[in-house]
């Protein structure tokens, strides 16, 4: 990095982000459109210089060279693999397509084929419809990465059963001419009892989704910069100095959510031990703490980052 400390000091988050990362805007740039139940879902057949999507707006899924087609998927022979989640499964912040945790696995893993239904900016219920609509349901292996949009709005603006459970909502509402509604107000009590309802139930509708031939059915809690305990590299510290210093930043205390996340994780995992699904704390993998530049941002992952997190997954399938 050319800028002094002094320099990079002034620099916004997001404009040290784009700086570190110039092609964070590729995936950034891609238009959301409306879809029910979805509520947003990432425009289709969007191009850019490194990151692209299929005819569904995901992340396009590359094997030996070629592009996938989810319609192609079910005369595949071999080991299929779906990936779930939200942007950071899709993949902002890596440098291209090939780059992506989905197409790592393609890439490292012969005889698998890897299929993205990933979007962007969504909470766990979102990312579950998704794949029940998009994916192939007939894999060996279905992974689902995510956990902390929906921890954090449970947490911090409402529970799923209250007005708005999924974000984006609010936008889809707008844009079909529906009506805006006052959101409620519960105690952290009533909103963690909410939260943990929730996921159960997002566990037992992806075991049930994803059932035999399935043999591998993973639920993968997301890593972040402000919980992994992992040595920061330069660019890591950069962004974190940054991130503190932004008056746009989160008021949220990021000590607090922190042991909200370790207590979300044990609990987590027992609710996936009762219904069949390996859970993952991504944060607490040996790939993800090391003094490597692996977060593009808060949560998004580098190219290092994706790659980490393919060996984390290929580790845990039988």
């Amino acid at each position: 990095m050319s800028d002094s400390p002094s320099e990079q000091a002034r620099l916004s988050h997001n404009e040290l982000r784009r700086q570190l990362i110039p092609n964070i805007g590729d995936a950034e740039g891609q238009g959301m459109i409306p879809f029910p139940y979805v509520m947003l879902l990432p425009l289709p057949g969007y191009t850019s210089p490194t990151a692209n999507a299929d005819e569904c707006g995901f992340r396009i899924s590359i094997k030996a060279g070629r592009r996938l087609k989810r319609d192609k998927l079910k005369a595949v022979a071999v080991s299929k693999g779906v990936f779930l989640g939200n942007g950071i499964a899709w993949g902002t912040g890596t440098s291209d397509d090939s780059k992506v945790v989905h197409n790592v696995l393609n890439d490292t893993r012969p005889s698998e084929v890897w299929y993205s239904v990933a979007l962007r900016a969504t909470s766990m219920t979102q990312e579950r419809i998704s794949a029940e609509l998009f994916a192939p349901l007939d894999v060996t292996h279905a992974v689902w990465l995510s956990g902390i949009r929906m921890l954090h709005t449970s947490l911090y603006k409402v529970p799923h059963n209250a007005i708005m459970p999924f974000p984006g909502e609010d936008r889809f509402m707008a844009a079909m001419g529906g009506p805006t509604y006052t959101i409620p107000d519960f105690s952290m009590e009533a909103r963690w009892a909410e939260l943990m309802t929730l996921f159960e139930r997002e566990m037992v509708l992806f075991s049930r989704a994803f059932r035999p031939p399935a043999t591998n059915i993973i639920f993968a809690l997301q890593a972040g910069l402000g919980w992994c305990k992992k040595p920061l590299s330069p660019e890591e510290r950069d962004m974190t100095a940054a991130a503190g210093a932004d008056k746009g930043a989160s008021v949220i205390d990021p000590d607090a959510f922190t042991a909200y996340i370790l207590h979300f994780a044990k609990s987590a995992e027992k609710i996936c031990a009762r219904h069949g699904v390996t859970f993952i704390n991504v944060a607490a993998q040996p790939e993800f703490l090391v003094p490597e530049w692996l977060f593009a941002d808060g949560g998004h992952l580098t190219d290092a980052g994706h790659a980490a997190l393919a060996r984390v997954i290929a580790r845990h399938l039988k």
